[in-house]
């Protein structure tokens, strides 16, 4: 008969010598039941922070504003430095198999998402009423401030000023000019922390190129007839300074 008989390792982590992470690794193993170790730099430990080179580093509290684009040079790198899975979503719909519906994109003050065929005629353009063409080539001309070479987000106001059928399809093609716009999902190529799902993966998968698999195939991750609603619980991923500081 076996007997659960926990036991504690301790580490040393002082201020002469602190953990290289922090105890990011034994925070990513727990899922967070096991808290970080590092403290924020203060004058009392300024002098003794070293920074770390560990993937799993953690901090807290403390997160650095920084703009650069998310093209999958760099998804591979932060995936690389982090240890962390972070992928593009692609593949999901507007409608499920079982029916159900993002938010239409007339909804006030709902944020939607069109993808750009830029040189380009559409194909099958949807029949749209003249006052909903109207308003979507309004509000894709009125957010063409949008940086993003490949898509626009587009969000529609509030205030009940402009007209729109809310019976119109999702997914709905126009033209603008010598652009094809398509209405997509509204995380379409957003960038997520999957790392719950990809080491829930790894561990249905066992063979020696489920990794590379993961961190190689999955960088634009396909979700395919994945519901709106599976990702609102999804963890947007910060960028962390892998610094190391331990209290004084």
């Amino acid at each position: 008969m076996w007997v659960f008989d926990p036991r504690l390792i301790l580490e040393s982590n002082t201020v002469e010598s602190p953990l290289q992470d922090g105890g990011g690794a034994v925070t990513l193993e727990t899922a967070d039941k096991t808290k970080c170790s590092n403290v924020p730099r203060t004058f009392l430990n300024e002098e003794s922070c070293v920074l770390s080179t560990e993937s799993s580093a953690c901090n807290v509290g403390i997160s650095v504003d920084a703009t650069f684009e998310l093209n999958e040079n760099n998804i591979k790198t932060i995936n690389s430095l982090t240890g962390r899975y972070v992928y593009a979503l692609e593949g999901l719909v507007v409608t499920d198999a079982y029916g159900n519906e993002t938010n239409h994109f007339c909804t006030p003050n709902f944020r939607s998402r069109w993808l750009k065929d830029a040189d380009q005629a559409c194909d099958d353009p949807t029949p749209l009423n003249n006052v909903t063409r109207t308003t979507v080539l309004s509000l894709l001309n009125q957010f063409a401030d949008d940086s993003n070479p490949f898509m626009r987000d587009v969000i529609f106001p509030g205030d009940g000023s402009l007209g729109c059928d809310l019976n119109s399809p999702l997914g709905t093609k126009i033209q603008l000019e010598n652009e094809c716009w398509t209405h997509v999902h509204s995380d379409h190529l957003s960038v997520f922390d999957m790392t719950y799902w990809s080491k829930s993966l790894l561990f249905s998968l066992s063979n020696d190129r489920t990794n590379d698999y993961v961190q190689n195939i999955f960088l634009h991750l396909t979700m395919n007839s994945m519901p709106q609603q599976h990702l609102l619980n999804l963890q947007v991923f910060p960028i962390l300074i892998p610094a190391t500081c331990t209290p004084r």
